[in-house]
């Protein structure tokens, strides 16, 4: 069964055609909107897939704290520019996106959706890609997974 986003897959939970599955936390978001507002009270988070909670859903522990100490299953989002951009313009778009990120409307804001704004260097976010891309290559690797 192929879905086109998380709210397909809530209405399918609901219907009973899937009984569990990891959605990211901002599906779970109080603020979030669904496509009919009796999900809400259909759907309960048991634990979140980080090591830390959610701030959006800070009553629902996660999975390492229920004693599955290995497991870090988190998605992250960044900006990224192309290969070859100035470090100058780099330096200013990083310096300008933290200034934003530590703002406590813009904080608050993304939070209430479910994100967890973290900011820091370029290279910092260079070494998260490149840790996420060796962690998943041997998980790839390990399963044996081939691209269908």
């Amino acid at each position: 069964m192929k879905l086109k986003n998380c709210h397909s897959l809530l209405l399918t939970i609901t219907a009973t055609i899937v009984a569990i599955t990891i959605l990211p936390a901002s599906a779970a978001a109080p603020d979030q909107t669904y496509p009919t507002k009796s999900l809400r009270f259909v759907v309960r988070a048991l634990a979140v897939t980080t090591i830390e909670r959610s701030k959006a859903i800070p009553a629902v522990p996660s999975l390492h704290e229920l004693g599955m100490k290995d497991f870090d299953f988190g998605a992250w989002q960044g900006v990224l520019a192309p290969a070859g951009t100035p470090r100058a313009i780099v330096a200013k778009l990083n310096a300008d996106i933290n200034i934003v990120l530590k703002d406590p409307e813009a904080s608050s804001a993304l939070v209430r959706i479910g994100f967890t704004p973290v900011g820091g260097t370029a290279e910092q976010f260079q070494q998260l890609i490149s840790s996420n891309i060796d962690k998943w290559g041997r998980v790839i690797r390990d399963a044996r997974i081939k691209a269908e």
